[in-house]
């Protein structure tokens, strides 16, 4: 991973994976981050919700799919968040999922519909970001399946995200997810 793939910024951790890496003339980027706004270990603050937020509209973010509840944006003080990011101009959606877990059956066409609006952008060659709450379970999960979206077997994506980000597709129920879905 070069230094230019991962962003570190106030406790936010973002990696991102260029489309060009799955299929030549793919000029898009996905971003795979922790939850904005967030730091683990630390309490929420103004200035750091400010600084993840400038990252997002430096690097021309588009679409942030948050794969975090309501619930669990609230416990992790960001529960604000939404509404500055959609305040920035960047398009946000959610696509709630239980942490460490996949889709169920009422949450899957929201989360297919989300990934839907992620390729659209990354197909016009526009910047997008995925999240949960470390950025590693729900999201290196969602990020692995666009890469087979595109072509990639499931488990090269699943090799290639771990190899960029830490602790990608974090649970078994992720890895079988990832290996089963058909676009």
């Amino acid at each position: 991973m070069t230094s230019s793939d991962l962003h570190l910024i106030d406790g936010l951790s973002a990696t991102e994976v260029a489309l060009s890496t799955v299929e030549d003339g793919l000029t898009g980027t996905l971003y795979v981050s922790s939850c904005p706004g967030f730091a683990k270990d630390d309490e929420p603050n103004e200035a750091r919700k400010q600084a993840h937020l400038d990252f997002l509209t430096d690097q021309g973010i588009e679409l942030v799919v948050a794969l975090t509840p309501d619930d669990e944006l609230e416990r992790l003080g960001v529960g604000d968040m939404p509404r500055r990011i959609m305040d920035a101009g960047i398009n946000w959606v959610q696509a709630p999922v239980v942490d460490r877990s996949t889709p169920d059956t009422d949450q899957l066409a929201l989360y297919i519909a989300a990934m839907d609006r992620v390729a659209k952008v990354l197909e016009a060659d526009g910047k997008a970001l995925v999240h949960c709450r470390g950025g590693t379970g729900r999201a290196g999960k969602t990020a692995a399946i666009m890469l087979m979206r595109y072509g990639m077997e499931a488990d090269d994506a699943i090799t290639l995200m771990r190899s960029r980000r830490n602790g990608c597709v974090e649970t078994p129920e992720q890895e079988a997810f990832v290996r089963a879905y058909k676009d």
